[in-house]
């Protein structure tokens, strides 16, 4: 499950990217955008968006979906 704060009322794409990262190249804090660049499967991103209304503002808002590995 993922959770949000700080969003302003809105509508929100989150998207999932699959990548094959190696195991000797996983890491704490990793750079996200050179680990897309090198390791994202060729396969579409999952894509949701997400509301936030304004009785959500400055709340947590949890945000659960069932995510199915595309390569599998």
């Amino acid at each position: 499950m993922l959770s949000f704060d700080l969003l302003r009322p809105g509508t929100y794409t989150v998207r999932f990217v699959r990548m094959n990262i190696p195991s000797y190249k996983r890491q704490y804090n990793p750079d996200y955008a050179a680990l897309r660049r090198y390791y994202s499967a060729s396969v579409a991103p999952i894509e949701t968006t997400v509301t936030v209304t304004s009785a959500q503002r400055g709340k947590t808002l949890p945000f659960a979906r069932t995510i199915v590995d595309p390569l599998r």
